[in-house]
């Protein structure tokens, strides 16, 4: 039976462009959304328009480098998470993570900005990732469990309620 890898990741939003700039600290690395006007899938409170990852810069490096500013406006909000949990992986870990996390994220949101990641994600390991904080729009549970199904439920027990 393949072992599953929780992932839990800290969300914290919404932060403007402008206010995202000064997100330079050592802990400003993981999984980024981007929320938006849409010119199909409306405008505000926004619309998921990007997952993204900052690996080897930090937020407020990496955010700024899409100018988002210049398709979305000013009413363009971001939404940071940060892996969360009692053990600090190591860097070589961490980085497989949020890239991993990154790629089941998009996969099961299919943001409208993305272009990699949307049909493919097999080389992610069975990760079930729990978002905690504010998460935007995202699912607060996602499986990799649920993608992998093909007519064929997955192992384990299954329980049945009588009424």
């Amino acid at each position: 039976m393949t072992k599953t890898i929780v992932i839990n990741i800290d969300w914290a939003g919404p932060i403007t462009l402008s206010e995202i700039k000064d997100f330079q600290d050592g802990t400003d690395y993981g999984v980024y959304q981007i929320y938006g006007r849409h010119p199909v899938y409306g405008t505000l409170p926004g619309t998921l328009l990007y997952i993204g990852k900052a690996s080897d810069r930090t937020f407020g490096e990496r955010i700024p480098e899409h100018s988002w500013g210049d398709w979305v406006g000013k009413t363009a909000q971001v939404f940071v998470g940060r892996l969360a949990g009692e053990q600090q992986p190591s860097n070589e870990a961490w980085e497989k993570l949020i890239a991993e996390a990154e790629k089941l994220l998009i996969f099961a949101h299919a943001p409208s900005g993305n272009t990699q990641c949307i049909r493919d994600f097999k080389d992610v390991r069975n990760l079930h990732i729990l978002n905690w904080g504010n998460y935007g729009q995202l699912l607060p549970e996602v499986s990799w469990v649920r993608y992998q199904y093909d007519n064929n439920l997955p192992e384990g027990n299954t329980v049945f309620i009588s009424g």
